[in-house]
């Protein structure tokens, strides 16, 4: 009997933006209220977070709150910037200087929205989103954001609204389009979610993740060769997207183009060779091909990155098995019945005829 299960992986991706927050607004220098050397460093330094230098930035912002520690302004920018490297921690202490100075500093709350959001404490964001909007309800990152936390916190209806009303007031969010259709995806509604991926690329047509997506939904739809030119073009956005190989690949395996599939699992996994997903999709296509040592290569090498892939020795049992290696196949198929695999629980009654 021969048996293959393919756990073929497709990605749908929710992208938050990871934008710093700067604030535009230069202060005043009037030459006569005696040093304003802190508000000089200040200038530049938005000048410098306007152009992207964010080092310069920073330095010119510290200079500036050596000067004026309770500068509330330096100290929201600096926190934009933290967030801006990742480093949330800091970016929060600045945040909440900053409230403590000027209660409703607008980019100050936002950003510890954001902050809370990229370490998926979504919960404590949607207050302080909430009062973003009553400060001023006509910022549309401020809804997409919210979109973003209600999404994350799996409140899909209100994700909806809120990516609508960000869409109202900038309709060419590409950002906005693109995680909508995720909530569109959730709900079943691929055809939907195709014309949002298709308008974010519209609008933005180098975002490379919203081309894999676009190719996700449209597999999903039964349009592979959609599918295939998707991926394609996201790899052309991005040569080292090793998720869009796969994906590809998968697409490949779908249409019984197994050696087009190989060969996009292996691209993916010089990219990445650590790829799990890459390796159980290889040992299925190699199995399709008849590559039985090959099979077992692959699934051994996704299970020596991660012992706990039900599929991996599902499919590695399988491919020992066409080898004549009963134990060894009844051994995997064992590990896989006890990881949660119910293909694996029937397969394993063969072992018990065969003992």
């Amino acid at each position: 009997m021969i048996k293959i299960y393919t756990s073929l992986f497709v990605l749908f991706i929710i992208i938050v933006s990871a934008k710093a927050q700067e604030t535009i607004d230069t202060v005043k220098i009037d030459g006569v209220s005696g040093s304003q050397d802190a508000e000089r460093f200040y200038n530049l330094g938005v000048e410098s977070f306007g152009t992207k230098k964010y080092k310069d930035a920073m330095e010119f912002f510290n200079k500036a709150l050596v000067i004026k520690p309770d500068f509330d302004k330096a100290l929201s920018n600096r926190g934009a910037i933290k967030f801006e490297n990742n480093d949330y921690a800091g970016a929060m202490l600045d945040f909440d200087k900053a409230l403590t100075l000027v209660p409703n500093n607008e980019n100050a709350l936002f950003g510890k929205a954001q902050c809370f959001i990229s370490i998926r404490k979504v919960e404590e964001s949607l207050p302080i989103l909430e009062s973003c909007i009553k400060i001023n309800n006509m910022r549309p990152e401020y809804y997409y954001y919210l979109g973003v936390a209600k999404y994350f916190g799996k409140d899909y209806d209100g994700a909806m609204q809120a990516y609508n009303k960000a869409i109202e007031l900038k309709p060419d969010y590409a950002y906005a389009y693109h995680d909508r259709a995720a909530v569109k995806i959730h709900n079943s509604d691929e055809k939907a979610a195709i014309e949002d991926y298709a308008q974010a690329i519209t609008f933005n047509s180098d975002l490379a993740f919203a081309h894999n997506n676009l190719g996700s939904a449209k597999r999903k739809s039964g349009d592979k060769r959609g599918a295939i030119e998707a991926y394609s073009q996201a790899i052309r956005i991005k040569p080292d997207y090793y998720i869009a190989f796969n994906n590809r690949g998968s697409v490949k395996f779908d249409m019984s183009d197994y050696e087009g599939a190989i060969l996009d699992f292996k691209e993916a996994l010089k990219i990445k060779n650590d790829y799990t997903y890459a390796l159980i999709n290889l040992a299925a296509a190699q199995f399709k091909l008849g590559n039985f040592n090959e099979c077992v290569d692959a699934a051994s090498q996704a299970i020596k990155i991660d012992k706990t892939i039900a599929n991996a020795y599902l499919n590695r049992g399988n491919a020992k098995e066409m080898l004549r290696d009963n134990y060894g196949s009844c051994d995997d198929w064992h590990k896989a019945a006890e990881l949660g695999s119910s293909l694996a629980k029937i397969y394993i009654a063969e072992c018990k005829t065969q003992k």
